[in-house]
């Protein structure tokens, strides 16, 4: 029997900080257990839940030490050369998903062994930098200039980057980004999140039984303009009775202590089983500046409900407006409030909208994602080797 390729997955995110990228790790690594003998190399934020921890049995986790600084929500992992070098070495490829200090070493010391680099852009990067800590003109021009030269070097000594949607790679190639790309769309499990999970139970449960819940999950940084969906809120509450606002999510510590002063918005922090907060709302609100899929807005579509989003990413293409979703301009919290009064005052509208979400939901499945990715990196892997 062949030996399995060892296969290092590197990320600068992951448990117990919840975003898209923990996801999309948790979601490939039974699959990639089942393929390669996995390592993972990630940032010690803290303790990961024990269901997790065993559900990691199969991969070597090896974590990196933090800064204690945050810049935004974020916590950047210290330059530990040693044990990343270490890592690379005893590897037959790397999987790399993001360009902080743990991908952009990896990278580094992969082109170094000559190891094969697969990488997954997850976002563009050097704008979530902007964004994270919202320098000056001067400052910002500066940062971004060398985020970008960083995130290009490193790209381009990718043997394929992984791009979650067509137009990404079009974005990627007007900085520069010319590695070798491939499209590998991302999942949603349908199973957990679903309409039959009881709204009733999950709203008594969360004493929110007589209210109208508008809903976000997700982190709570700069680019997901968080404010603007409380500006929207505070003008439906003028017009209508029993409205609460359900955040999901962590992040600006500052920004959290604004939302907690008001008694009408549920602020749960992060946790490690949304499902139940989902089946909790009415509508879900994605206000967000910049996204590639929105793994949270699929969730939501899943559970069956109506979602408004803004027209950013992947959600262009999946969002089919008035029939499976509704688009709000960016920052524009007047139109997100009436828009949300307008679902509120025509069910039926609101509910056809849920149901045809979905159906869409049910066509994204994280089997196809891991299967392609399994498949590509094996291929390109074996390769690489016999040259």
């Amino acid at each position: 029997m062949a030996r399995k390729k060892k296969i290092l997955i590197a990320s600068d995110n992951f448990l117990p900080r919840w975003d898209g990228v923990t996801r999309f790790i948790l979601e490939i690594l039974t699959s990639f257990e089942k393929n390669f003998d996995v390592t993972l190399l990630a940032p010690d934020f803290g303790e990961i839940n024990q269901t997790f921890r065993k559900s990691l049995m199969k991969t070597k986790l090896i974590k990196i030490p933090v800064y204690n600084k945050k810049i935004g929500d974020f916590q950047l992992a210290k330059p530990k050369l040693s044990k990343i070098k270490e890592a690379v070495k005893s590897s037959d490829a790397v999987f790399v998903q993001t360009i902080g200090t743990i991908g952009y070493l990896t990278i580094k010391y992969a082109k170094k062994f000559k190891k094969p680099i697969f990488g997954y852009t997850h976002s563009l990067e050097w704008k979530l930098v902007i964004r994270s800590i919202n320098p000056i003109f001067i400052v910002k021009q500066i940062i971004e200039k060398l985020a970008i030269s960083i995130a290009r070097n490193s790209y381009n000594k990718c043997d394929i980057i992984f791009v979650p949607y067509e137009y990404h790679i079009k974005e990627l190639e007007k900085y520069g980004i010319t590695a070798r790309k491939k499209v590998v769309n991302l999942g949603v499990n349908t199973t957990a999140f679903n309409p039959k999970i009881s709204k009733t139970k999950m709203k008594e449960e969360l004493g929110l039984s007589n209210d109208f819940v508008i809903g976000y999950v997700g982190r709570i940084a700069n680019e997901k303009d968080i404010p603007t969906l409380y500006r929207a809120f505070k003008k439906v509450q003028r017009d209508k009775t029993n409205v609460k606002l359900l955040i999901v999510g962590s992040g600006l510590k500052s920004l959290e202590n604004r939302l907690r002063k008001d008694s009408s918005v549920i602020l749960v922090g992060s946790t490690d089983n949304p499902e139940k907060y989902y089946a909790a709302m009415n509508i879900y609100v994605l206000p967000s500046l910049l996204e590639t899929t929105s793994l949270t807005t699929l969730e939501a579509m899943a559970t069956g409900l109506p979602v408004i989003v803004t027209p950013v990413g992947m959600l262009n293409d999946y969002i089919n407006r008035d029939v499976n979703g509704l688009f709000f301009p960016r920052r524009n919290s007047d139109v997100l409030a009436s828009k949300i009064i307008y679902l509120m005052e025509n069910k039926d509208f609101a509910n056809k909208l849920g149901k045809e979400a979905r159906k869409t939901a049910l066509k994204f499945s994280w089997r196809k994602t891991c299967d392609r990715l399994v498949k590509l990196i094996t291929k390109y892997t074996e390769e690489k080797s016999h040259l």
